[in-house]
């Protein structure tokens, strides 16, 4: 019998999400999407949606095959709710068709990794960190726990991410850059500098904003 996976978060990012888990094909699972956990009972009102909305996350009662993936965009979110979902349910590691991971790669427990995105060689991510749709992770990079690579990142070569870092869409930091926990990267941003403490920074080349 098939594991029941439930989409944390009804947003945009967990209806996206939803698409992509059905184009996996039937053969390949394990599992069947069932519906969506979230706090908010009217997430999915104005939306188009094939699944309901089946509980909030404190309440729910998981069975104990269940799988979750946590579709929530901003990295400090995304930590607390795994603080409440951790022991009550098994997390869901998606690395979507069409995603090109390379050789020697160590991906953490919850990560979501989408297509079109490339992890070159002897990387390393963290886990529940998600990367999306076409963007890069240069080899011998590292990225830290629930960090999230908005569509069309580019890290370069050597990188090194610390923890719940953000880096919006099409972000380029170029190689052998340090990011320090908890940094948020604008949108377009360029990051020529290592960026030490905790901030956010926009613009090219990035700075503290």
């Amino acid at each position: 019998m098939k594991k029941r996976l439930f989409i944390v978060g009804a947003g945009g990012l967990g209806r996206g999400l939803e698409s992509c888990l059905e184009n996996v094909l039937e053969n390949q699972r394990d599992w069947n999407l069932v519906g969506f956990i979230d706090e908010s009972a009217t997430a999915l009102d104005g939306v188009y949606s094939d699944y309901k909305i089946l509980g909030d996350i404190d309440s729910f009662q998981f069975e104990n095959d269940d799988l979750a993936i946590i579709a929530i965009g901003d990295p400090n979110t995304r930590e607390n709710i795994y603080k409440r979902l951790k022991g009550r349910v098994n997390f869901f590691t998606f690395i979507e068709p069409g995603a090109i991971v390379g050789k020697f790669n160590r991906i953490g427990e919850g990560c979501i990794i989408l297509a079109a995105s490339f992890i070159s060689n002897n990387v390393k991510i963290g886990k529940f960190t998600i990367v999306l749709e076409k963007s890069t992770v240069g080899h011998d990079s590292e990225l830290g726990d629930f960090c999230s690579l908005m569509p069309n990142v580019d890290v370069g070569g050597g990188c090194y991410f610390g923890n719940n870092v953000f880096a919006g869409t099409k972000a380029t930091i170029i190689p052998r850059r340090s990011i320090a926990d908890r940094v948020t990267i604008g949108a377009g941003s360029v990051v020529v500098r290592n960026i030490k403490n905790s901030c956010t920074v926009f613009g090219n080349p990035a700075k503290k904003i």
